[in-house]
């Protein structure tokens, strides 16, 4: 049975807001952290760590 298109769209769409607000949720939390140790470190020992 095909789902109809609104429902389709519509589950779509609730999957892209989940999506969303979880790739923010784990900025807000990672990135912080990270951003004091390279303030810590500064740019050389970052990348030294890094392997970049």
């Amino acid at each position: 049975m095909v789902p109809e298109r609104r429902d389709y769209l519509l589950v779509t769409l609730v999957i892209f807001v989940v999506a969303v607000v979880n790739v923010r949720f784990h900025i807000e939390r990672y990135l912080r952290p990270a951003r004091a140790i390279f303030d810590l470190l500064g740019s050389a020992a970052a990348r030294i760590v890094t392997g970049r």
